[in-house]
């Protein structure tokens, strides 16, 4: 009996580190912090940069891009290499940024987002400060297109820290010692039950 209740602390511990490691998983989007900048234009490199008919202002720096057209938005996209019917967590932070002179009632931004063409992010006007998104989408295909889109009239809107990543599924080994601790116990119960 000693032993049985050894096993089953040592298979959930051994469970639970398993499905900790399964669920690690690292970025499939390139130069997603933007610490990468083509020197002769300012752009992200491993980005496709669309710049507006007028007023464009993008540009990277300080591991960020920065959407400040005046007109109508700049776009920038990639292409990721993803499985058809795949979960997918996309992160990022964004910071509005508001003219001091002009003042918050002169907001005139707009920001948004969106993968395989469907459109999961859309700020019209946002209020000043940076915050944080995650969003999980699902892949149509092989060949995905992350895409951003912004402008910022009054002052600057930035993307940073962007990365995206599987959304974890736990495997079947985890679901294995999982169910093992589980009969152990169920075992266990079932022992005292007749000892009694």
């Amino acid at each position: 009996m000693k032993y049985l209740k050894t096993l089953v602390k040592v298979a959930s511990v051994l469970a639970v580190m398993h499905a900790q490691v399964s669920l690690a998983s690292t970025s499939i989007v390139q130069n997603g912090d933007f610490s990468s900048v083509d020197p002769v234009n300012n752009y992200p490199t491993d980005w496709t940069v669309v710049t507006a008919p007028t007023g464009s202002l993008i540009a990277s720096f300080d591991n960020s891009t920065s959407f400040s057209g005046v007109v109508s938005d700049d776009e920038i996209y990639q292409v990721l290499n993803t499985v058809a019917g795949q979960s997918y967590n996309i992160n990022f932070t964004v910071a509005i940024g508001i003219d001091n002179v002009l003042g918050p009632s002169a907001i005139v931004n707009d920001f948004s987002g969106s993968f395989d063409s469907q459109s999961f992010l859309q700020v019209v006007n946002g209020t000043a400060g940076t915050t944080s998104y995650n969003f999980t989408e699902v892949a149509s295909t092989d060949q995905t297109t992350l895409a951003f889109f912004g402008y910022n009239k009054s002052d600057h809107t930035v993307l940073s820290d962007l990365s995206v990543s599987v959304s974890p599924v736990p495997e079947p080994s985890s679901f294995a010692l999982a169910g093992i601790g589980l009969a152990a116990c169920f075992f266990m119960t079932r022992r005292k039950q007749f000892s009694i």
